[in-house]
């Protein structure tokens, strides 16, 4: 995981110096507030993972709450004071999955999407998987290439 601590004290140290565009950090008191983790430890430090519970209120919007009740949403990272609260679906961990949102059989990269969560844990937007290359290869790529479950799927 040599390459995930490298990726993401680059990018913690871009966020301290002010090098990146507001389009690649989560907005939100809750993300920009004194309390954002800086360092590789206070990123670990500061994530909790929960499971979904539609018969429980947890700080999802209501757009990712209806992905979570339609099954379309593997994973939601919120922000809350001194914490980030990673909410995982079911689905992260299917296997073999038929269901419609899916158009066939895949496997989900479980272990994939949750270093993908780490970084909004950090306070990075999806925005920034678009164009922050680690050896010349996308954010998500690399994730999956190192962390990825041969022939699954990361969305």
């Amino acid at each position: 995981m040599r390459w995930f601590g490298e990726a993401m004290s680059t990018l913690l140290s871009m966020k301290a110096a002010g090098k990146l565009s507001a389009a690649d950090l989560l907005s939100g008191a809750d993300f920009t507030s004194s309390k954002q983790p800086y360092g590789l430890s206070e990123v670990f430090n500061s994530a909790y993972f929960v499971m979904y519970d539609p018969n429980q209120y947890q700080g999802l919007t209501s757009a990712d709450k209806a992905k979570f009740d339609a099954g379309r949403a593997l994973a939601a990272t919120i922000g809350s004071s001194g914490y980030r609260q990673v909410v995982l679906s079911e689905n992260i961990f299917r296997r073999e999955s038929d269901s419609w949102f899916w158009q066939s059989k895949v496997n989900i990269d479980t272990a994939g999407q949750l270093v993908h969560e780490m970084f909004h844990v950090a306070g990075f937007s999806d925005n920034l998987f678009g164009w922050f290359k680690v050896n010349g290869k996308s954010l998500n790529d690399s994730i999956h290439e190192h962390c990825g479950i041969t022939g699954a799927t990361m969305r």
